[in-house]
């Protein structure tokens, strides 16, 4: 009798070092992808730095020469995207909510 309670015992062992090798795996891939998101995001940002960094703007508007050089930085930057942009389809799916 000793013996098959010795058998059951070693049974659970293995079951149990199993689940704990799966549960490290997927913790291990979690961490692995949420690093790679986390890098893929900051790659992102600085590339969006980057494109905003082409036209020089003051850090503080203290002057009309100020506003006005912020002003037609924005312009340019936003041209490509105003052309870009549809806005039928948003007017579209704002007045089928109104």
């Amino acid at each position: 009798m000793k013996r098959s309670n010795f058998l059951n015992q070693a049974g659970f062992e293995a079951t149990a070092v199993i689940v704990a090798l799966l549960v490290v795996g997927v913790l291990g891939f979690g961490s692995y992808k949420f690093i790679a998101m986390h890098n893929q995001a900051k790659t992102s940002t600085a590339s969006t730095a980057d494109a905003s960094a082409t036209h020089a703007v003051p850090t503080t508007i203290k002057t009309q020469a100020d506003l006005t050089q912020t002003a037609q930085a924005l312009d340019a930057d936003g041209s490509s995207l105003d052309s870009s942009l549809n806005d039928t389809s948003l007017d579209a799916d704002l007045n089928a909510v109104l």
